[in-house]
């Protein structure tokens, strides 16, 4: 029941593909747990990294981001991804950014239409990388290279700033 100021939280609560454990310990901005949002909508991210509804918020080896090659690999890019995002939102002075509905769902719909006709989606086997409803939550559907690419630089103009810090005043040394 207490608040605390923190620089970072990190939860490592295991690894389900169809429903990640850490999505129950997770509110968004709008107060519902990020499991309810992703049992109705999905499980879905932007690059595996962030979501909308969840300002400064970094999630490792998301929704749509599990490629033919180590997870170590993976979290490697997205490490990048968040360095350089922590740097440049640094840079700009920003305090809270967020990732806009928008950009997460068509983002999210490019990402099911290009899975279409994979083995992953139309192997005709029963596989942990569909949902309930047949929606593939863990595919990338890209080469290793576009991936590593695409997450080789924070693309901060696909988010939006909600607010700056304060002025800094300089401090006589």
């Amino acid at each position: 029941g207490e608040a605390r100021e923190v620089d970072a939280i990190v939860f490592g609560t295991g690894f389900d593909v169809r429903h990640p454990p850490v999505a129950r310990r997770i509110r968004c901005a709008t107060g519902e747990l990020l499991s309810e949002r992703w049992e109705t909508e999905g499980a879905q991210a932007y690059l595996g990294t962030t979501m909308a509804d969840l300002p400064n918020a970094f999630l490792m080896v998301g929704p749509n981001i599990v490629v033919y090659t180590s997870f170590i690999s993976v979290a490697d890019y997205q490490c990048h991804y968040i360095v350089d995002a922590i740097r440049q939102l640094d840079a700009r002075g920003v305090e809270v950014f967020r990732l806009p509905r928008e950009t997460q769902v068509q983002y999210n719909i490019e990402v099911q239409r290009k899975l279409q006709g994979t083995v992953w989606n139309e192997g005709k086997c029963t596989s942990y990388y569909l949902d309930e409803q047949g929606r593939n939550l863990a595919g990338w559907p890209g080469t290793i290279p576009q991936l590593k690419r695409r997450l080789s630089r924070f693309d901060l103009v696909n988010y939006q700033v909600w607010r700056y810090r304060e002025a800094q005043r300089a401090v006589p040394a």
